[in-house]
């Protein structure tokens, strides 16, 4: 009892925090199978709007206001289908609409065996962005937690697969605590926003070598989390002025 009640206190991911880890690599493989059936599914998010608030003509303040009615397509997410032994069976992405489909963009195929599959869209998008006569490049982005785990944001559901009936998987980011702890549905947001700015490049500069857009670009973001934190890390978060960005 002495000697526990003499140690520091310590958070319960302490060790965990001691070291940094690497980001888990991306889904990119193309399973092919014998016999397949189709996994169908949607990938959405809630994002919240800004109420403004003005006196006098004049804008004086900003807050979020509440999440939109109807949600909105999570596009060009990373998918992952795993079977009940927790064993990658089939990679995808999502397309414009957030609907799950092959790397190709075609139908998503995991094997006819019946069992139960957990399907993951994650924060993270890794594709070829086209344009009829301009250049391609690469969108490569992740959305994180934070700078220590480097983990990323990720929406599940499982489905059960019996080998007749086509298997559907609803995929939802909120946008509000009492809905979601991490409220998901601001790091699908963020990604959303990249994405539609890399898509506005895309259609709007002329044939002009974009290739600096390739790198990887790595975002950090946490709800209830002050950036300044990175910052100072060593101050007492309460002393900190507030902030929110990614």
């Amino acid at each position: 009892m002495l000697a526990v009640s003499c140690s520091p206190i310590k958070n319960s991911l302490y060790q965990e925090y001691l070291s940094l880890k690497y980001e888990i690599e991306p889904c990119t493989t193309n399973y092919v199978y014998s016999q397949t059936i189709n996994l169908n599914g949607l990938a959405t998010y809630y994002k919240r709007g800004i109420n403004l608030v003005v006196q006098n003509q004049k804008l004086i303040n900003m807050h979020l206001g509440d999440p939109m009615v109807e949600p909105l397509p999570i596009r060009g997410a990373e998918v992952a289908v795993y079977d009940w032994n927790k064993q990658l069976v089939q990679c995808g992405i999502t397309n414009e609409n957030g609907e799950l489909k092959s790397l190709d963009e075609d139908d998503l195929k995991i094997p006819i065996t019946a069992g139960n599959y957990t399907v993951r869209v994650y924060s993270r998008v890794n594709k070829i962005l086209t344009y009829t006569g301009k250049p391609d490049f690469e969108m490569n982005v992740s959305v994180k937690k934070d700078i220590y785990t480097n983990e990323l944001y990720y929406l599940e559901d499982t489905v059960y697969n019996d080998g007749v009936t086509q298997p559907y998987a609803e995929l939802t980011a909120y946008a509000r605590q009492s809905e979601s702890i991490e409220v998901n549905g601001g790091a699908f947001n963020i990604l959303n926003a990249i994405y539609s700015g890399y898509d506005y490049i895309r259609a709007n500069t002329g044939n002009v070598n974009t290739t600096c857009l390739n790198d990887k670009l790595n975002v950090y973001w946490k709800a209830g989390f002050n950036p300044f934190q990175y910052y100072y890390p060593d101050q007492d978060p309460s002393t900190l002025s507030s902030n929110s960005y990614y």
